[in-house]
């Protein structure tokens, strides 16, 4: 197989891209990714063989063939593919970016439904076409079409719909810019998308988040749009890059094409392979043996604390041997976290949301209520007198009163998707999902610090004995004493 430089990139970059000076970076990969990138047969490598090398082997038009038919085995006979017409326009730029011919039959289906689609308004559309959906129909050429004209202009027009950190969903923006990108030839859009990276950029923090966007929404953006802003953006997210790259090189099977072909156009590739590596940012120590089934974490009474809902029971174990001390009837299989304070033990529970709280020496149920105001509940802590629920939907932290929850008040951590949380010396850490970082807030919501999840695509669990941090990884049965490298 012929071996692949990234030096075949630059040539391949537009003069806007080349003219940019080379930006410092203090750091780089732990992994070289172009060894993943011209050896694998997965479907994200043979994209970035083609569109960012722009050197397939004499394997990839197979891989991305067989991708292609997989995505039309699922056309329904309307034509739509998942169910929606935005499900169907999310595989229509699916099968663009494989390579498909666009004059197939089951194209061309879907093609006709989009345009004459009009869609009920609401965040993903205007009242036009599906946003998804213009941009698409731009890649395929068809900006003649009026109806695609106007659906680009309404973006501009109604631009308050989607704009602005809490609109939409964590992926709202970047959807409307790179339809706006998309469509920068039939419209004045430049200008819009110039303005939205800017302020995106200045409000991403030095941990390469911005609260409830997902970071590597604007990273897949940044890989399209071809401005000073999107490699100004890009650099911001260098946190989160470094950190979620896999021990292969790779970002998974979704984020490694977005990835190379974002550092690839903003000129970054080649500093982060020379770069010094990315040290490692934790010290783990003395590892407990977690029982079978062992779901979340916390610790109090001087015990480690873990859920076993298949066994319907809570126990604490000794921090030194984990030796199961305490054990206590959980009579719940639907956990979503646990917390330890004032010798209870606090339960979350989903389907329906509600508080249960068991007396951690007795094993009792104290309580278990209804709790109001929240959508996809997660994991509890306890915080200066008040208890803190995670919310996976809305990317922040519900505050209530332990005493008498009721509608609880909100706030934001440093992270775009709080998990887990532990508290340190009146510092909140807590699990990240869209960032997959551990992250460090004051009681504000401001950045303490951050680093990376040494247990990257596993469960993991948090806690806090005393000013002593305890990381646990559940699929590997083990919880550790956990200080940062340096500390």
């Amino acid at each position: 197989m012929m071996m692949i430089g990234s030096a075949l990139i630059l040539g391949a970059l537009a003069p806007l891209t080349q003219a940019m000076p080379a930006p410092t970076v203090t750091c780089g990969f732990r992994h070289d990714p172009l060894p993943y990138v011209n050896r694998a047969d997965t479907v994200q490598a043979a994209l970035i063989r083609r569109h960012v090398l722009q050197a397939p082997e004499p394997g990839d038009e197979a891989i991305l063939q067989a991708r292609i038919e997989e995505v039309l085995s699922e056309q329904e006979p309307s034509g739509l593919i998942g169910g929606s017409i935005k499900d169907t326009c999310d595989r229509l730029l699916q099968l663009i970016e494989l390579g498909v011919d666009p004059q197939r039959a089951e194209v061309q289906r879907i093609v006709e439904l989009v345009r004459a689609e009009e869609c009920d308004e609401d965040g993903d559309n205007l009242g036009t076409i599906q946003v998804r959906g213009v941009r698409a129909l731009c890649q395929l050429g068809l900006t003649d079409d009026p109806k695609v004209q106007a659906a680009a202009q309404q973006m501009i027009d109604r631009r308050e719909v989607w704009d602005g950190p809490y609109k939409l969903c964590p992926w709202g923006q970047e959807l409307y810019l790179e339809a706006l990108w998309d469509a920068r030839d039939i419209v004045n859009s430049e200008p819009v998308v110039r303005e939205v990276l800017t302020w995106i950029t200045d409000r991403t923090s030095d941990a390469g988040c911005l609260t409830y966007k997902d970071p590597y929404g604007f990273v897949q953006a940044c890989g399209v749009i071809d401005l000073p802003e999107a490699g100004a953006l890009l650099r911001k997210l260098l946190p989160v890059i470094l950190r979620g790259q896999r021990e292969d090189g790779s970002w998974g099977d979704h984020h490694t094409f977005p990835v190379i072909r974002a550092l690839a156009l903003h000129g970054l590739l080649d500093d982060l392979r020379e770069a010094d590596p990315l040290p490692l940012e934790w010290r783990l120590s003395d590892p407990v043996d977690l029982p079978s089934g062992a779901r979340h974490l916390a610790f109090g009474d001087g015990l480690l604390w873990t859920a076993l809902p298949g066994d319907g029971q809570v126990v604490g174990l000794s921090p030194e041997d984990g030796t199961i001390a305490r054990r206590l009837p959980l009579a719940h299989d639907n956990t979503r976290g646990l917390a330890w304070a004032e010798g209870k033990l606090w339960i979350t529970l989903a389907e329906p949301n509600r508080l249960l709280v068991l007396d951690a020496e007795a094993g009792g149920e104290l309580r278990c209520r209804a709790l109001e105001g929240m959508e996809w509940i997660g994991p509890p802590a306890m915080v200066g007198g008040e208890l803190w629920i995670a919310d996976y939907f809305m990317g922040a932290i519900a505050h209530f009163d332990p005493a008498d929850p009721g509608k609880p008040e909100w706030s934001e951590l440093a992270g775009p998707s709080p998990g887990p949380m532990a508290t340190v010396d009146g510092s909140i850490w807590h699990i990240d999902g869209f960032s997959r970082l551990i992250i460090e807030s004051d009681p504000g919501g401001g950045l303490r610090s951050f680093a990376e999840r040494p247990f990257l695509d596993e469960d993991m669990g948090i806690a806090s004995d005393g000013g002593i941090l305890w990381l646990a990884s559940f699929d590997q049965g083990r919880a550790w004493r956990a200080a940062r490298v340096g500390d």
